[in-house]
């Protein structure tokens, strides 16, 4: 199941029925669920086979995958991915690139290989599992706040890209200004990140707001 966690703002152009189609272009031929919330009222905006999210569970899949490292500790630990498992009377079938070469942690991540991490886990006690997803919040809701995080990420990510992209530019003279060097075509999308969906001015009200406790100031 994916849930869409949008600001009303964002899709404020858009009317619900828009919103549904496009859904259900987006969804069409999957056996998944879509559900697009509003983040301040809890309303769907959309839905797409909610019947589905509504009657099942579905199994978190990669999600986990870091968190099962976590709990293997610090140990590293080697695999050549044979490709399949069978795990009581689920198999674990890979779907990434074959690959002759043993695979690291590092490498099944990138590859988010389900041999690898089923593997790990199958030699892990429950405990150990239960205790890295109670530290990592994943057992109940934590309560926490994630619009300060949220908000500062997005405006450091925009403001680090735009500086890397002008200092590549930079560093590149006239080159970087050629289409051929790939540089002057991502100007326009790095630039749209510090204004959309949110500006980092309205970011920035929000932190003062928040975060620092002063007075509203829009």
């Amino acid at each position: 199941m994916v849930r869409l966690l949008l600001p009303i703002a964002l899709i404020a152009p858009l009317y619900a029925a828009d919103l549904q189609r496009a859904m259900d272009r987006a969804m069409s031929g999957r056996a998944g669920t879509a559900v697009a919330l509003d983040v301040d009222s809890g309303r769907i905006l959309a839905s797409h086979r909610i019947d589905v999210a509504a009657r099942r569970l579905a199994r978190p899949g990669s999600t986990v995958k870091p968190f099962t490292l976590l709990a293997s500790g610090s140990t590293p630990r080697t695999l050549v991915c044979a490709r399949k498992l069978l795990i009581g009377a689920r198999q674990m079938d890979c779907t990434h690139p074959p690959t002759p070469d043993p695979l690291d942690a590092s490498a099944a991540l990138a590859y988010s290989c389900n041999y690898y991490f089923a593997s790990l886990a199958a030699g892990l006690r429950n405990s150990d599992i239960v205790e890295t997803f109670t530290r990592a919040g994943l057992i109940s809701q934590t309560g926490l706040d994630a619009g300060e995080a949220a908000n500062m990420a997005k405006f450091a990510a925009a403001e680090a890209a735009s500086f890397a992209l002008d200092r590549a530019i930079q560093t590149h003279g006239g080159n970087g200004l050629a289409t051929e060097f790939g540089l002057a075509t991502l100007w326009g999308v790095l630039r749209l990140f510090r204004v959309a969906p949110i500006s980092r001015e309205m970011i920035l009200n929000f932190v003062a707001q928040h975060s620092l406790g002063l007075p509203k100031s829009y």
